[in-house]
């Protein structure tokens, strides 16, 4: 049977079979393993070696670098990735507080020993202190060792679990020596490997542009504060970082 062609493919995902018939597919041409599950984002963390300090050294490196230079910013005059972290941090703080769940899947990528890249889903991973409900995950191993080894909640086949939650979803691949994905490079060195991945492309796009907001967003640091449009949505207590979802 001819290999179907999976070179900078992209499609909408029908529904969650659409999802295993592709993965199977992928699996079988690139000799990857995908499985997915239900867990929490503690445990997530905990496979790929994220922790509460990594949560706290990764949220003071991005308000370090957004005010820099003044204690406050606009959206409309600033594009640093930073921001766009710190933008969609502060989304889904908003979510939490409106009982709206973490609904898209967050996907796990090995490519030897303990060399994880986490995308989508790195953003989230800094709530994994804080919120405590089950989210979607889907796992590719391109590596030669066994998930289950390297995994400490528990992995199904596609077959054997639903994730309903990548319907409606992009389903596409890059090689990860492009510069679709730059972090890949850094992480997985010279070798190129075929990359699928799942995400909501229109909602990437629009956390990836603040200066699309009108009005702009404000963002100001003040008394250990991080806020956008005056509500607080971080903050520093006993030197750590927390997000203000209560």
């Amino acid at each position: 049977m001819q290999n179907f062609n999976f070179i900078n493919f992209k499609t909408k995902l029908k529904n969650y079979e659409h999802f295993v018939e592709l993965t199977s597919m992928f699996d079988s041409q690139y000799g990857t393993k995908t499985c997915v599950s239900k867990t929490t984002l503690k445990n997530i963390g905990i496979a790929v070696k994220r922790d509460n300090n990594w949560v706290n050294t990764n949220i003071s490196f991005r308000i370090k670098n957004i005010f820099a230079n003044s204690n406050i910013i606009y959206s409309s005059g600033n594009n640093h990735t930073s921001l766009i972290d710190i933008n969609a941090s502060a989304d889904l703080v908003n979510d939490i507080r409106n009982n709206v769940a973490i609904k898209h899947p967050i996907c796990l990528f090995l490519f030897n020993r303990n060399r994880w890249f986490i995308h989508p889903g790195n953003m989230r991973l800094l709530f994994l202190n804080q919120y405590f409900e089950d989210v979607d995950v889907i796992v590719t191993n391109y590596s030669k060792y066994k998930l289950e080894k390297k995994i400490n909640f528990k992995l199904y086949q596609p077959n054997d679990l639903s994730i309903d939650s990548v319907t409606g979803l992009d389903f596409f691949t890059y090689w990860s020596n492009s510069d679709a994905r730059s972090s890949f490079k850094r992480r997985v060195g010279r070798k190129k490997y075929l990359i699928k991945e799942i995400e909501d492309a229109a909602s990437v796009k629009i956390l990836k542009d603040p200066k699309i907001y009108n009005p702009p967003r404000v963002y100001e640091l003040k008394n250990n504060k991080v806020y956008m449009d005056n509500i607080p949505f971080l903050e520093l207590i006993n030197n750590n970082w927390y997000f203000c979802i209560m």
